[in-house]
C-alpha cells in the first residue's frame, strides 16, 4: 500500500459523466466512502496525465492517481468536494471522518437444514404403484427431453448419473419411474433447487416448466 500523499485529486465524472446534480452526489458517496477507510480510489480510464496540464510545484504535494492508495496508521480522514454550476456558481463540501480501515470479510456457509421436505413433496403417504420400482431414468435438456437414460445404483439406496454440460454450462433434468414419462419426479417448479422438495410420480404436460437445474 503506498503512503498518501497531502493531497489526492480525482474525479467523478470519468464514471458518471456531466449529471449535473446527480454527479455531485456521486461525489459525494465517493468521498464518504473514501474518508471512512482512509483511501483515495482511482481516477477511472486513467493512465497517463494530459501533458498540457499544468502540474508544476504540485508533484510533491498532489497526486492524480491511476490506483488505489490508502493511508496507514491514521484515524481519521479530510476528505473535500468541489462542484461548480453552469452559472458559475461554485459549492464545497468537506468531509471528516473516523477511519474504519480494511477488513477482511470471511464467507460464512449457510448450514444445511436437514429436514424431512423430500418425496413425497408435502408429507404424506405414497400409494404401492408409486414405490413400485426396478430403476430409476434421467432425461433432461441435454438430450432435448428425449431417450431416458438409467442411473447408476451407488449403493446405500443413492442413484447417481454423470452429466456433462453443454456450452451454456448449465442443464435441466427429471426422474422417471423405470423410464416411464407418465411417472416423473419433479420439484414443481423451473431451476429446481438440489434441497428442495420431490413431488410425484405423476405426468407433468411441460418438462422443462418442473425441473431441477445444475449449473
Amino acid at each position: 500500500v503506498k503512503q498518501m500523499p497531502e493531497l489526492v485529486l480525482g474525479s467523478v465524472k470519468s464514471n458518471v459523466a456531466h449529471a449535473k446534480e446527480a454527479a455531485g452526489a456521486v461525489a459525494l458517496i465517493k468521498a464518504l466512502l473514501n474518508s471512512q477507510l482512509g483511501s483515495a480510489s482511482p481516477n477511472c480510464h486513467l493512465r497517463v496525465l494530459n501533458p498540457h496540464l499544468d502540474t508544476r510545484g504540485l508533484e510533491d504535494l498532489a497526486l492524480i492517481n491511476s490506483e488505489p492508495i490508502g493511508q496507514v496508521g491514521v484515524g481519521c480522514s479530510f476528505t473535500s468536494v468541489v462542484s461548480h454550476g453552469y452559472g458559475g456558481s461554485n459549492s464545497q463540501a468537506l468531509v471528516w471522518n473516523t477511519t474504519s480501515g480494511f477488513q477482511k470479510v470471511e464467507a460464512q456457509a449457510t448450514p444445511l437444514q436437514r429436514e424431512v421436505v423430500f418425496w413425497p413433496g408435502g408429507g404424506g403417504e405414497l400409494e404401492d404403484e408409486a414405490t413400485d420400482c426396478q430403476a430409476y431414468h434421467i432425461v433432461g435438456s441435454w438430450t432435448k427431453w428425449e431417450d431416458p437414460e438409467e442411473m447408476e445404483d451407488e449403493g446405500d439406496g443413492t442413484f447417481g448419473f454423470t452429466v456433462t454440460l453443454g456450452e451454456n454450462n448449465f442443464e435441466q433434468f427429471q426422474i422417471l419411474l423405470d423410464g416411464d414419462s407418465q411417472r416423473v419426479l419433479h420439484p414443481g417448479q423451473s431451476w429446481g433447487a438440489k434441497n428442495g422438495p420431490v413431488l410425484g410420480p405423476n405426468d407433468t404436460p411441460t418438462a422443462g416448466a418442473s425441473a431441477w437445474a445444475i449449473d
